[in-house]
């Protein structure tokens, strides 16, 4: 309070008065605060020095209870110089906010500007940016996903296999047929081989998987495909055959 008591004890009007006595006081406020921080950050230096040769003493050999200590000690002054830096910047800000609000609200206020539109180029830009949000419409509503793929906008797994199906190359003439009598792996294995999905030599060659070949296993005579697993190998034949006569 010494600036403020001994400044400005010349006859004037008190508003005059007040006004440069704020003014010094503020400078007085700013020599103080220079000080401050040129005090803090020469401390900071002198503690992470300390603590640098405390920690090259530790790699060549073990602290003393007192060097231990001091090690403590060091680590708590800069994480307390480094707390009141924090939140001296954090003041800052809020004062900065209060005077000048932020770059946002000037921007979409029309109070500040970067700078003019310079060519034709970025005319084109500002006309397909408004083109882009002329038709938005904003609610009270909250805000939720949708599926853009459905109609109903709604996510089901059945409109999203029936999307998948519709844009697949490999589409069946006929729809899938679930038999409710056999179990439910017998299903989907025979979907997978109707739909060529199995995992035989030949798919994975098509696939990108590098086999040493792809021949059949089992017989040798041909590549290892769904028709040829099932219907033409040797093996196949003899599991049909003892099949249709069982």
């Amino acid at each position: 309070m010494k600036p403020w008591k001994n400044h400005c004890n010349y006859s004037a009007p008190l508003a005059v008065k007040f006004k440069k006595k704020l003014q010094h006081l503020k400078i007085s406020i700013k020599s103080w605060r220079s000080n401050v921080q040129t005090s803090d950050s020469a401390a900071s230096v002198t503690l992470r020095n300390s603590l640098e040769v405390l920690d090259l003493k530790a790699e060549t050999i073990p602290q003393s209870p007192n060097e231990a200590t001091t090690h403590i000690n060091i680590i708590k002054d800069l994480t307390a110089l480094e707390r009141a830096k924090l939140l001296d910047l954090q003041q800052k800000a809020k004062v900065r906010w209060v005077t000048d609000s932020d770059e946002n609200s000037r921007f979409f206020h029309g109070m500040e500007w970067n700078r003019p539109i310079r060519s034709e180029e970025e005319v084109n830009e500002l006309s397909g940016l408004c083109n882009l949000v002329a038709h938005l419409r904003l609610t009270l509503h909250e805000d939720k996903w949708e599926c853009t793929v459905m109609d109903s906008r709604v996510f089901t797994v059945k409109g999203l296999r029936a999307h998948i199906i519709a844009m697949s190359d490999n589409t069946l003439s006929n729809p899938t047929r679930w038999n409710k009598i056999l179990p439910l792996n017998i299903n989907v294995f025979s979907w997978r081989t109707s739909n060529t999905k199995l995992p035989t030599r030949l798919n994975l060659d098509i696939r990108g998987v590098d086999l040493h070949t792809i021949r059949c296993p089992i017989c040798d005579d041909a590549l290892e495909s769904e028709e040829h697993l099932f219907v033409y190998c040797e093996l196949a034949k003899e599991t049909w055959r003892g099949v249709a006569g069982w």
